[in-house]
């Protein structure tokens, strides 16, 4: 249901004020969307019950997709800022549902592939925030919701 709300939400998405031109945009944010398909079940998981946070994961993902509706994008883009919903609590919940989800993942799908594909798509997520918020920064709304929402992704850690 997730995936499937995401795709309806990146095909009805709003017109955006502004992308980014940089191809190093493109890139993190189309490796760091697709490279889940990298992940693979495996036989043997460290923490089995573990598949609970990939349930909350995929949950939370559902709700900050429904907070972000149509401002959804896979490359760093200026839409309508989204300050309601999950984005009261971090500027970036749907990156931080993604990553809960990896650990579920990782932790009841055991191997070090996994493990690695996580590592990765972890560390294009992180670089993506920086680089959207480089390009979101230019907007003064952004900035003020940056000074109200301080966190990135964990309310209250970072």
């Amino acid at each position: 249901m997730a995936e499937t709300l995401a795709a309806a939400l990146f095909l009805l998405r709003s017109k955006p004020v502004a992308v980014s031109a940089h191809a190093g945009d493109w890139l993190i944010g189309i490796a760091g969307t697709f490279g889940v398909f990298m992940f693979v079940p495996a036989g043997y998981g460290l923490l089995p019950p573990a598949k609970l946070l990939l349930l909350l994961g995929c949950l939370l993902q559902i709700a900050g997709l429904l907070s972000l509706n149509r401002s959804f994008a896979l490359v760093a883009a200026q839409r309508e800022i989204k300050t309601g919903g999950m984005y009261r609590l971090v500027r970036h919940p749907l990156y931080a549902s993604y990553m809960l989800g990896f650990v579920g993942y990782v932790l009841s799908n055991t191997s070090m592939r996994n493990l690695a594909v996580a590592v990765v798509v972890t560390l294009l997520l992180l670089a993506r925030i920086v680089r959207e918020e480089r390009l979101l920064q230019q907007d003064p709304a952004y900035r003020a919701y940056m000074r109200r929402v301080p966190y990135r992704l964990i309310p209250l850690i970072f």
